[in-house]
């Protein structure tokens, strides 16, 4: 996974902290102002700041929070650094998490990365880089799911300035369509996005560090190339994911190995043949073997449009592995052309 964070200067805190700037120097927070003054409170175990502004100033200042009592995010990292927190979160989260360590904004958000600013309820999905805001205070269990459908849901990217949004009316910067879709397909929430080296018609995962496994038990490395993609050859079209499972010793060739594989999809499309015309379809496929291939569309006519999610759960070394290295799980970008 590529790393651009910047660590001293998280996107996140940027994101939260850019308005307090100005409104510090002009409302002139003193440095002395008690801790009293701060108007704050545990709802359901998740910190409520009464307004931005005192936000702002507990990000400026750092204010011990002695009046008040919860799990935040930080306690429960720091308890056993080889615990999720909650379980909830990936070790993609976890990676994002672990670029705030250190950092306030951990001492504010609750064990599930939960904050209350004003009338806004903040989730922090690390596992994405999102940040879902509500007004109903109802939605917890539904954006720990990941399920960011309803109307009521905004959702931003990490690095939005979402303070600021919000406070000119701003809508969502996400495509939630995206994200919903995913979760509308039986997908499950917490695997592994990878978009780099993506394009409209193909996305893979080569070139990723978690392509390749190496197991010490059975001194070899094993290898998963998945891969969705729109193929055109001007006679011939299709639409189709593939996963193909290998191993090798040492540094001589791969060669396939049979393995647990899942594919899970979602997809939908227009055919430039009137007789084929728009379809759509979600689902899985699952095979023991070593290439699994799902086709959603074949013909010698091309699409006038389309778009395809791919989520892969894929045995690692298969029967011929320790079993130590569990499973690769993982989502590839979706491909669409509208």
């Amino acid at each position: 996974m590529n790393k651009q964070t910047n660590k001293y200067f998280p996107p996140i805190a940027i994101s939260l902290m850019l308005a307090s700037v100005a409104c510090t120097s002009e409302m002139g927070f003193q440095d002395s102002d008690p801790i009293s003054q701060i108007k704050l409170e545990v709802i359901d175990g998740t910190l409520k700041v009464s307004d931005f502004e005192t936000f702002e100033e507990l990000i400026e200042e750092k204010n011990e929070l002695e009046e008040v009592s919860f799990t935040n995010i930080a306690q429960v990292i720091n308890s056993n650094s080889n615990i999720l927190p909650n379980a909830r979160i990936s070790e993609a989260g976890m990676e994002r998490l672990e670029e705030f360590e250190g950092s306030y904004l951990l001492e504010l958000l609750d064990e599930d990365g939960f904050v209350i600013i004003d009338e806004f309820l903040f989730y922090l999905d690390f596992d994405n880089g999102l940040v879902a805001v509500t007004s109903n205070l109802d939605k917890k269990s539904e954006l720990l799911d990941k399920n960011y459908a309803d109307d009521e849901v905004l959702l931003f990217y990490f690095t939005d300035d979402v303070i600021s949004l919000l406070e000119s009316g701003a809508s969502s910067t996400v495509d939630k369509g995206n994200i919903n879709s995913r979760v509308a397909a039986g997908f499950e929430p917490n695997y592994e996005n990878i978009s780099d080296n993506c394009s409209w018609k193909k996305c893979d995962n080569n070139g990723h560090e978690e392509q390749v496994k190496y197991d010490p038990e059975t001194e070899f490395e094993y290898r998963l190339e998945a891969k969705h993609v729109y193929q055109a050859a001007g006679i011939y079209f299709r639409l189709m994911s593939e996963a193909k499972h290998m191993k090798r010793s040492g540094k001589t060739f791969y060669s396939s190995e049979p393995t647990n594989i899942t594919i899970r999809y979602n997809y939908q499309y227009n055919s430039k043949k009137k007789k084929i015309g728009r379809k759509s379809g979600q689902g899985e496929s699952s095979q023991f073997t070593r290439d699994h291939n799902v086709f959603y569309y074949e013909s010698s006519r091309g699409l006038h449009s389309f778009t395809l999610e791919t989520q892969f759960k894929v045995f690692i070394g298969g029967d011929h592995g320790s079993g130590y290295l569990g499973w690769w799980e993982l989502n590839l970008q979706r491909i669409r052309k509208s």
